[in-house]
């Protein structure tokens, strides 16, 4: 099960304190979601309860709890993941506290996300769909923060609330653990899949470069980072599932390559100007895994938005906001690819690494099928040895 491998890491030293052990250390005054459906997922989720938010803070409470056992309870729950096929289905005991309760106890976040956001969205604002409206509320989800004429606001929002010290900004701390507000900002994924109507990548780009997509990006970071001091953590948009362009386009992975690699290098771009660090998805996710994608080939899973949270918690756990030394850097990985301790892999955001971002993600296809026959050759030989 990949969500359990993401969970289990077998080779943490046990002296070694989890990303999330650090994190819980933390004083975060807030989490401030604002973007697409990597943070308003629960329509394509098969429990629409158990969204991003409900990820983020079970996971943090499954922390809290794990920090709490005896070396003994940590064994047998290890032997217990390493047998349990672990999906969003599963709940323990410690899983089964109210919502409310866990955001209030360890972290307070502010959704101002919507599955079909763009950058227009953000500045400008947009009314959801009626049918997310409704599921919501059908689901027991909170809802949207809307205005009088039924929009969604998150830069008006963010600022209302900055200016009015419901979200606090502390502007010399001298407490390290002590955390300014985060705001995780997801978007450009809408803009790439609205102009796939055009057919080919250099259509798709220009379309992308009509509609000032870099400008306006840049717009909501100089908002957020200069004009508000927030921190700010930058996602990069996923490459769909590969059924998306073979059955739905008639379109080669290459050239949606083509056209994310403009998108996603100009977001990287804008990252390294303001020294923001980032969570990459489109390094992440396994477009040729269906378990990593939910109810349609564009909609991410429980298991995807399980990457997404282990991602920002080890960001979280080890990016400093406070120091003007840093330089931008990218997260990626999970712990199914073993290149740290925890599986996740940190990379300068420089124009090196920019450079061969086509050729990583071309690479991808090869990289990954191995990966999974290698994991089938490791299956074989555990079911060997139990023998």
């Amino acid at each position: 099960a990949a969500l359990l491998r993401a969970m289990f890491n077998p080779f943490k030293k046990n002296n070694q304190k989890l990303p999330v052990e650090i994190v819980l250390k933390k004083k975060i005054e807030c989490l401030v979601l604002i973007g697409d459906t990597v943070l308003d997922n629960f329509y394509g989720l098969d429990d629409h309860q158990k969204d991003i938010e409900y990820q983020i803070v079970s996971t943090m409470h499954k922390g809290k709890a794990d920090k709490n056992k005896t070396k003994k309870e940590k064994k047998k729950d290890k032997e217990k993941e390493k047998d349990e096929y672990y999906d969003s289905s599963f709940c323990d005991d410690d899983h089964e506290h109210k919502e409310h309760d866990i955001n209030q106890n360890l972290i307070k976040i502010h959704n101002f996300a919507l599955e079909h956001m763009d950058c227009d969205g953000i500045l400008n604002g947009v009314v959801p769909d009626e049918l997310y409206v409704k599921a919501r509320k059908q689901y027991n989800l909170s809802a949207y923060p809307l205005d009088k004429e039924n929009k969604l606001q998150p830069i008006k929002l963010l600022s209302s609330m900055c200016m009015n010290k419901e979200i606090k900004i502390i502007q010399k701390n001298k407490d390290k653990d002590k955390i300014n507000p985060i705001v995780v900002l997801s978007v450009g994924l809408q803009e790439l899949l609205r102009n796939l109507k055009y057919g080919r990548p250099e259509l798709i780009i220009e379309a992308l470069r009509k509609e000032e997509f870099a400008e306006k990006y840049e717009k909501i970071v100089h908002q957020m980072v200069d004009n508000l001091g927030l921190n700010l953590i930058i996602v990069l948009p996923y490459e769909p599932h590969e059924s998306f362009t073979e059955k739905q386009l008639h379109f080669s992975r290459d050239d949606m390559l083509s056209c994310m690699e403009y998108l996603n290098t100009k977001i990287m771009q804008v990252a390294e100007k303001f020294k923001m660090p980032v969570i990459d998805l489109s390094r992440t996710l396994n477009p040729f895994n269906s378990d990593h994608y939910g109810s349609n080939a564009i909609e991410p899973s429980y298991i995807a938005g399980q990457f997404f949270v282990d991602l920002m918690i080890k960001l979280i756990a080890t990016w400093d906001w406070t120091d003007d030394k840093n330089k931008s850097q990218i997260y990626l990985g999970t712990s199914t690819e073993v290149t740290e301790q925890d599986g996740i892999s940190i990379i300068e955001n420089d124009k090196k690494s920019r450079a061969s971002y086509f050729h990583v993600l071309q690479s991808r296809a090869i990289l990954l099928d191995t990966a999974q026959h290698n994991e089938t050759e490791m299956d074989l030989l555990a079911d060997l040895f139990q023998e």
